[in-house]
């Protein structure tokens, strides 16, 4: 049974939100968002039964929100908005936006000149969220961590600490971290990669409902990359990362990348031969569907890799998930959309 909840930050209210509908969407190293819909008239008697209004109730104060799972957090964050809307019978339907906690840090920014270098890129970041901790507790600290990962450099001012964060991480860099915050609002670092086999986890014809690939061709392949970073005119930086066996297979596929914030060589150079590495040749983007407890979505994680069987393809492959989205309806049912990394 999955239930909604809403607190303050100081823990003193707390509402169990009746709901038409929850969806959430998590992806790895970008964090998590959602939406929660109901019929106005629902939230309506549920707050009158609690003697306040809607407004008083969610959109008065700062409120985080937790999704549960048999009474066992599963999720959790940070209000974006809250939507209603209606029209000449008067309102009728009640929206709420969220995010994970890592949206918090996406409204603080870094000093007003922020700069490391030869510095391991963990410790960059942890530095960020001391420095905005320092100006005042956003309430996220930092959870469990690796050892040594890869030196970089950053220089940044009044950036987005959320977008330095994911900038360093396995989503913009080759040799980066994967890192996620979960609800009891650490910031969890993982080295090289967050997740681990779910070997007893098997997708196929028993429990996938529906099932999808996605295969890039000449059109969408990219063999040659031109990375632009910061700079005007002749001082503009700038790398170029290719693949000659791909360009003599399928021909020169030229294409640009803007990194205007980045002003080191070899971040520019690292940004752009990840991309390579996933362009350069075509690879099978597979989606699935499966139900809730089929299997349950606390038997694993985004980053995990598990086994998914399309036999009407031939396809028998171990998968990473990247990407998982979870639709509930009021009656706790629940169906989950997974994408996998890339294959060959």
């Amino acid at each position: 049974m999955y239930q909604f909840d809403i607190q303050s930050t100081d823990g003193s209210r707390l509402y169990s939100l009746p709901f038409e509908s929850v969806k959430i969407t998590e992806e790895l190293n970008k964090g998590l968002d959602g939406q929660l819909s109901m019929p106005y008239q629902s939230i309506l008697r549920y707050c009158q039964a609690l003697q306040t209004t809607p407004d008083a109730a969610i959109a008065a104060q700062p409120m985080e929100w937790f999704l549960r799972k048999d009474g066992v957090r599963v999720f959790g964050g940070i209000l974006l908005n809250r939507n209603i809307a209606g029209g000449r019978e008067g309102a009728t339907s009640y929206q709420i936006k969220f995010a994970d906690f890592l949206a918090r840090l996406a409204k603080r920014r870094t000093a007003e000149y922020f700069f490391r270098e030869n510095t391991d890129q963990v410790q960059i970041a942890k530095d960020l969220l001391d420095y905005t901790n320092g100006e005042q507790a956003s309430g996220i600290t930092v959870g469990s961590e690796p050892g040594a990962s890869k030196d970089r450099q950053l220089t940044s001012r009044r950036g987005n600490i959320r977008d330095e964060i994911v900038s360093m991480s396995n989503e913009k860099k080759k040799d980066g971290y994967d890192f996620d915050v979960d609800v009891i609002k650490k910031l969890n670092f993982y080295v090289p990669t967050k997740g681990e086999l779910r070997s007893s986890i098997v997708f196929d014809s028993f429990n996938i409902l529906s099932w999808q690939s996605v295969r890039p061709l000449e059109g969408q392949l990219t063999n040659k990359l031109y990375t632009i970073g910061q700079g005007f005119g002749e001082d503009t930086q700038s790398t170029t990362s290719e693949n000659t066996p791909s360009q003599s297979m399928w021909g020169l596929l030229e294409d640009t990348q803007s990194e205007k914030g980045v002003g080191a060589e070899d971040e520019l150079q690292d940004r752009g031969d990840q991309i390579i590495d996933d362009l350069a040749f075509p690879t099978d983007t597979v989606t699935i569907v499966h139900k809730d407890d089929a299997p349950d979505i606390t038997s694993y994680n985004v980053g995990d890799t598990v086994r998914v069987i399309i036999e009407d393809i031939s396809f028998d492959k171990e998968l990473r998930v990247v990407k998982r989205t979870i639709q509930i309806d009021e009656g706790g049912n629940a169906q989950v959309n997974l994408s996998f990394e890339r294959t060959t």
